[in-house]
């Protein structure tokens, strides 16, 4: 039988068939990107990501950022998923980064929500304001 038929049957058999063929395309996907980033990166991977991610709190504000970059909180959970399961990444140390990745992507939205836009000029003056008396380098 083909989904197009009268039957309801077969409309379940193609969804159930539709899932799992998801589910198991997922499921590769994420054993090849994990053994691509054990091959391509080896212990350098490892020891930036120990860098960024020493506690919790860093963890948190590594997953920030890594939102902020990839504009994907989803895309940021698969590359941690990943790095788990290449071993670049413990367990204790993915949660603070998720963390971080699910606040990050509430925060996007409320910027959106609340409309910032018309502080954004203020903000980068007083942020340039503020860079500039931190300063104590000579200017090139």
């Amino acid at each position: 039988m083909y989904p197009g038929s009268d039957s309801g049957n077969s409309c379940v058999w193609f969804l159930r068939w539709l899932c799992r063929t998801g589910v198991a395309l997922f499921l590769f996907g994420m054993k090849r990107l994990s053994t691509s980033l054990k091959a391509a990166f080896g212990d350098k991977l490892r020891q930036v990501l120990a860098k960024f991610c020493q506690n919790r709190f860093t963890g948190f504000l590594s997953g920030l950022v890594a939102t902020a970059v990839l504009s994907s909180s989803t895309a940021a959970s698969v590359l941690v998923v990943g790095f788990v399961e290449a071993g670049h990444m413990s367990f204790q140390e993915a949660l603070g980064v998720c963390l971080g990745v699910n606040v990050g992507s509430t925060l996007t939205a409320h910027l959106v929500a609340f409309k910032v836009t018309k502080y954004e000029l203020w903000a980068v003056v007083r942020n340039g304001g503020d860079m500039r008396c931190v300063s104590h380098h000579a200017r090139v």
